[in-house]
Formats: C-alpha cells, structure tokens, sequence
C-alpha cells in the first residue's frame, strides 16, 4: 500500500503542474525514515530526459513540455483564476500556483519529466525531472526548489525542514559540485541535481539504479516512441506500459499458485488429526423410521430435478421452457459484459490547452495489426470499417446528444456466442449430474426458432455497419441541477406521461431516443420487422400496424409503442411516433444534423472517415450558463466578472474514434466556456449558502426518505412505514438527514401512509419554497412564506 499511497501524493504535484487538478500533495503522508546521505555517484554529463532511464524501469512516464508557457498561458490562466478565487484550493496548491507564476520566466521552455509505479526493485516510487538548458542553469534553480519543497512536503510532525546555511548539503550554487543530493531523516523528498537536470523523488537513489550498466534504454522502447511521437505537440503526455503491467501481474499469479501448491503438498504430508466435537449430539437411528416417506423400488429410475440457470444459458434441461424477447436481452447483456478485458499493450494519453477549446487524446497501441476493441473492457463491441457518417444526414438539426459508431455485426456476433457459451460452461459446471445435454448450437437458438430466421445468416447481412443514436440532454443527467421552482401550469398531465409530472403544452415534450441503423436491404428488413416484433412480445402487432403517409416516406406504428420509418439507407426506430414522425419532417425539410452550422463547424477537426462520433449540443452549455449565473454564491462579484469575460456564444462538445494504424485514437474537445461555466457552477454551488442550492439539498432528502420508506415497508416494517429513528437504526437513513442545511425536515406517520416535509430555516435568507412529498413519490411544492407545503400543492418539475 506505502507504493500506491506515495504515487498518490506525488501525482498531485503532476496535475498541478498541468494546472488541471489540484494538489494533493501535502494530505498524504509517509513516516520519517533513515536517509543514506552518502553523495551518488556522480553521472555522465550528458545525462538527459532520454537517457536517465532503463525501458524496464517505470510502468508510467509522462512529460510537461513548456511548463512556464504553459503556467502564462490564457487557456491555463482562465482555469487557475476562478479556482484561486472561488474555490478553496488546499494551502499546498495555491503555494505551488504562486511560486509557478513567479518561475514562469526561468521554466518558460522547461520540460518536466514523471514517472512511476516503478518495475524494479531499488527504485524510487515516483521520480520527477525538470530540464534546463544547461547545467549551469540547473544548479542556480536548485536552491529554489529547496525553499518550495518543504512547503510542499511538510513534515508529518510539524517539524521544521532542517535547511540551514550551516548544512553542507545546502551549498550555494557556486560552490555546488556537479551532482548534488540533499536529503535529511526529516524530509518527505530527496533533491539531485546532474548535469541540466534537477531530479525529485521519494526515498534516495543512485543513477546506476536507474539505468543499469548495458540495459536498453526507455527512449528506445518501440512502443514509446510511437506514441511520443504520435503527441509531439500536446503540452502534457502520459504512457502507461500495459505489457509490463501483464508480465508483473503473471509473475503474482504464478508465485501465489506455487505457495499454493506448496502448502496443499504440506497439508498433504502431515493432515491434522481430526478433533471430536464433544458437543455434537448422536442421532438415534431410529430417528429416520419416524419420517413418513412413499416406497421407492430399488431400481427405480433417479429423478432429476428441473435446473435452471440465471444467464438465459443454452443447456438443454429436462423440461425446457421457450426463451422469451426478455431473456434474449438478458442473453445480450451477458455477452457484452462477459469476457476477459482485452488490454492494449500501451496507452498514450495527452491533453492540449488550445485558446478556445481543451484536448483530451488518447491512443490504444494495440500489436502490429493496430487491431483491438476501442474499450478494452468491452471486448464484443468490435469497430467495423472507417466510414464517412451518413447518419448526421437523417437526424434532425435540433440533436442535443448524437452518437454513431461503426460495428462489425458477424465478428460481435461471434464474439457473444463465444462469451455467453463461456459462462454457460462455468455457470453449468456443478449442475452437470442433473443435466441430460448439451448441444452445440446457439444460445439464440431457442429465440431464432420462433422467429423463423438465422440471426448470423439471415438478419446481419441485411445491415449495414453505421448505427447512430439520438437523446436529448437532460436524460443523460451531465447537466447542473435543475430547477426547483415548481409547476405553473393547471393543465392536466397528457396521456402516456409520467404520474405526478406536469408538462406544460407550449412546450414541446421531451423526445424520446431515436436509433438509426444503416440497411443494405430494405425490402428484406421491412418483412422481418413484424417477425421481430411479435417476438418481443407484441402479439398480433401487424393487426395494430397504422402507416402514415408523409410525402413518400412512410411511417409505421405499433399501438403506440413502436414505430419506424425508412429514411434514406437508414431504418429510423424510436418508442415514440412524435420523435419518427419528426426526423421525417426534418429530413424533407433538409433540417437536419449535417445541415446544422454549430456541428458542422465544430466537427471540421475530425477525419474524414472514422470509426465513431459523438456530438453533444450547445444545449449542456447553456444549462450551465443559466445555472450559474443564477447561483446565489458568497462571491457574486468574482462570478460577475468571470462570466462577463466568457463568449455568449454557446458551443458543443465533440469526440471523435479513428484509427491511424496504430490502434483505436479516441479524440475529445470541450470547449473552455463550458470548463469555466462547470467550474464557477461546481465552486459557487459549493460554498454558497443560498436559497437555490438549498431548495435542491431539501428536494433530494425528500426522495431519500421515499426510497428508504419503500425499503423499510418491504422488510424490517412488514408492511409498516417508519419514523426517521427506526429507518436509521436500520441504516436506511443518514444520522444527519433532519440537519440538513438551510432546511428542516418533518416525518408524519398518518395511518398506513407518511408525509414528509421541507421547510426553510429562515424564509427568505436559507430558502423561499416549501416542499410535501408522501408514499406516492410525487415531490410537491409551494412559496407558502416559511409554511409547510400540502398535498394541495403542484407538483415540482
């Protein structure tokens, strides 16, 4: 654990560095340990970044280029001013940011180098190096970093660093030999200077230790370089070795099985003796003559019982039952979550500070081939071929969140038959006695059988490779808090939507997903879907089709609850008639998403051909813009100027999946006023004591206590609702749940029903709006002027 703990504390000094994360450097400790002061050998002097360390030295290793550029920048100056003024950044953090800001000019063209979790023994737990450009600089920065380290660094006592002019290991740079080391019992650090390098690490090290004599050098391991070089120009870049990783993790998996063997074997060589248990009772044999039990000839054939498994398996039993569209997915979502990760054999992460958007890249070396699944743990989701989306030609222009991926059906296909059949065997193992057989065709065979088609053979070649996902927002729950004002409207909820939701009939209701899945076939698709459908349940669903004609697209619905369309080279399917029946008027209207400014401008970086998209409207940062500027934050003037400073123009977030022959590259770019918008919405709403976020903390303990009402009936209440201190004897509720702040909560048993309440404090200074909710789960809500809320009261949206 000391290993992982000591990582921990020294990549908070990393993240600070890249200015993304703060420092949480001085909030873990290691205990005081003796230090060999004992000068290192001194090293070659044209040790540099590439030539400090051996390939087997460090499973992670990263770099910081430009780190004084990168502190003055304005992308990285926009972050580091609303968190130093808004949040409350630890001491530590805002030491480091000050002391960056004053260095900017010596590190301007300064690399920092970091590595980690290290692969051999007699090496330090994180190393840090920062380059100059020449020795001489060097050793003139490393008194500097004497004073800042033991800010960083304090000791776990209290106790002061022992830095004194007396001490020789604090020589001025004049009389400083080539290779300085300082280190005391004391210090959490250890400080080398060699030839334009300053070195930092944990414990003390010597150079051999990190390059051994004749050892093949990290610069020179393939995999690094390709993906150094692939991110040349990100300021920060982090490797992670995953071949190593597996070699570690195999060499524990064989050590632990040899103990094992070796302690079976001495088990084995001398058993225990057995201990009679004076305790046991003995069981008159005459016992079992007093149990009634029918007469069962000798050779009676053995009964075996029905067995069953959980997975939806494909074993034959006694009485088999046919599989149910229900079980088909459960068959499904074994298969996708079954399978060992497949792990690249590195990863190469870098972020970019542009000046109006922020990169996050990451690439999966993935062998020779650069063939492997673009999520390592989902091994079945297989890309298909690179291909130019078409889907963004379909959907409507107004898509808030838009996914499309490129799959190759037959290799999923055959990659979840291998999984499912997998946990099958091993879920079936200890049931083999009671089985009669076990076939060898599909675990869909039951499902195909009523459908009257092979999936592989008959289904999948009709489809093309492009599938294409649409959501709005909000179902995503990516955006900040939602309003608690409640409900104006007297209108009554429309048909189909949700018990205690009010929708207002200006407003367009929320759209349901819609998925678009590219055909081959569509006269062969259009048979099969009726087929499909009864199967899912719907029996008799060609009876309750109704086409709608709108010019020469034709819709088909369900009895409401599914529909589709054929648009183009694309099946158009969605639950709801009113999302298809929009994407066919967009699409005739040319309104749609590829015809849309904001994602055609946005999306301009991306390849051409890709493996994936994803695309999230100016929508989310509009959320946060209205959220945040409606925070009733302790600091309204800095969030005032901070938003005033921000482009009122709204942008998207976009992301992209390729492949350059390498591996899967994933690509993401956020823009920086939604970063900013996150950050003064997350600092405000944390520190402000004002009425909106309250009103948000009363809403969410009145469901609390819904959920753990339901709970407590369906168990320790037997049908009974309980008060607050029988739910939280049980563990149900938080000890702290009637002190939430700003606002009171009540808890009323009434019958065989409960009401709970939420009442501001102070009306006016902790919260404006009262809240009621009771066993229904309908949350309710009213501005009754510091009253109690009633069950009269609208319904809170």
């Amino acid at each position: 654990m000391k290993p992982i703990r000591t990582i921990q504390s020294i990549a908070g000094i990393l993240f600070s560095l890249c200015l993304v994360q703060g420092s949480a450097l001085a909030q873990r400790r290691h205990p005081a340990a003796a230090r060999d002061n004992t000068p290192a050998q001194p090293a070659p002097a044209a040790v540099t970044f590439d030539t400090l360390l051996a390939a087997d030295s460090y499973k992670i290793y990263g770099e910081v280029r430009g780190v004084g550029q990168l502190v003055r920048s304005s992308a990285v100056r926009d972050i580091l001013d609303p968190l130093m003024k808004i949040g409350a950044p630890p001491k530590e953090f805002k030491t480091l940011v000050k002391w960056l800001d004053s260095q900017a000019d010596t590190l301007a063209t300064s690399r920092l180098m970091f590595a980690g979790w290290p692969s051999r023994p007699k090496l330090p737990t994180v190393l840090f190096a920062i380059e100059f450009d020449s020795p001489e600089e060097a050793r003139k920065f490393e008194p500097r970093l004497k004073l800042l380290l033991p800010k960083l660094f304090a000791d776990p006592q209290g106790r002061e660093n022992p830095h004194t002019a007396n001490d020789p290991h604090t020589q001025t740079a004049e009389t400083q030999p080539a290779t300085n080391v300082t280190a005391k019992a004391t210090q959490q650090y250890f400080l080398m200077q060699t030839g334009s390098l300053a070195l930092i690490s944990d414990v003390p090290f010597t150079l051999k230790a990190l390059r051994p004599a004749g050892s093949k050098l990290m610069a020179d391991d393939q995999n690094l370089r390709r993906v150094r070089d692939r991110f040349t120009t990100e300021a920060l870049f982090v490797y992670f070795d995953f071949n190593s990783i597996a070699k570690e993790e195999e060499e524990q998996r064989r050590k632990y099985e040899e103990e094992a063997r070796q302690r079976r074997e001495a088990e084995a060589a001398n058993p225990p003796k057995p201990v009679p248990d004076p305790s046991a009772e003995i069981v008159p044999e005459m016992q079992a003559d007093d149990v009634d039990r029918p007469a069962v000839a000798d050779d009676a054939p053995e009964i075996l019982p029905e067995v069953s498994t959980q997975t939806g398996s494909r074993v034959v039993i006694e009485n088999p039952v046919d599989k149910s569209a229900g079980e088909l997915f459960g068959l499904l979502s074994q298969g996708f979550l079954s399978g060992a990760t497949v792990l690249p054999e590195a990863l190469g992460v870098a972020i970019s500070f542009d000046s109006d958007s922020y990169s996050v890249r990451a690439l999966l070396l993935s062998g020779p081939d650069g063939k492997g699944p673009p999520i390592p743990f989902l091994p079945q989701l297989v890309a298909g071929p690179a291909l130019v989306p078409e889907s963004p030609s379909v959907l409507p222009a107004d898509t808030e969140f838009f996914v499309a991926l490129s799959l190759d059906y037959p290799l999923i296909y055959d990659g979840l038959l291998n999984a499912i059949n997998h946990a099958t065997e091993m879920y079936a193992g200890p049931m083999r006695p009671a089985i009669k057989e076990v076939p060898s065709d599909s675990p869909f065979a039951a499902y195909e059988k009523s459908l009257g088609i092979k999936i592989k053979d008959d289904l999948l070649p009709l489809l093309g490779n492009e599938i294409a996902l649409s959501l709005p927002v909000k179902t995503l729950d990516v955006g900040p808090p939602l309003s608690s004002a409640p409900a104006s409207s007297d209108v009554a909820p429309s048909a189909g939507s949700e018990p205690g939701v009010v929708h207002n009939p200006s407003e367009p209701a929320t759209p349901s997903p819609v998925i678009a899945i590219a055909i081959r076939d569509k006269e062969g698709v259009r048979k099969l879907i009726p087929k499909l459908i009864e199967s899912m349940g719907l029996k008799g669903a060609s009876l309750s089709a109704q086409t709608e004609k709108r010019d020469d697209t034709e819709l088909v619905s369900y009895a409401g609850a599914f529909s589709y369309a054929f648009i183009g080279n694309f099946l158009v399917v969605s639950p709801d008639t009113k999302s298809v029946r929009h994407v066919v008027d967009s699409y005739l209207a040319n309104e749609t998403l590829g015809a849309n400014s904001h994602f055609r401008n946005s999306t301009r970086w991306q390849p051409r051909q890709l493996l994936g998209q994803v695309y999230v409207s100016p929508t989310l940062m509009e959320s946060y813009s209205s959220f945040a500027r409606n925070l009733d934050s302790p600091f309204p003037s800095v969030l005032t100027e901070l938003l005033s400073q921000l482009s009122p123009t709204a942008e998207p977030v976009t992301y992209s999946l390729s492949n350059e022959g390498m591996g899967p590259l994933h690509e993401l770019h956020v823009p920086k006023n939604l970063v900013l918008l996150m950050i003064a919405g997350i600092s405000g709403a944390t520190e402000q004591s004002g009425p909106a976020m309250n009103e948000v903390v009363a809403q969410s303990s009145l469901r609390t206590i819904v959920s753990a009402e339901a709970t407590y009936q369906a168990t320790t209440g037997n049908g009974k609702y309980g008060t607050f201190d029988e739910m939280i004897n049980q563990g149900l509720l938080a000890k702290d749940i009637m002190e939430k702040k700003g606002y009171r909560l009540e808890l009323n048993l009434v019958g065989s029903s409960y009401e709970a309440r939420a009442n501001p404090l102070e009306y006016g200074k902790t919260g404006r709006v009262s809240f009621f909710i009771d066993e229904s789960g309908i949350l309710r809500g009213g501005d009754h002027g510091g009253g109690p809320a009633t069950v009269s009261d609208k319904p809170v949206q």
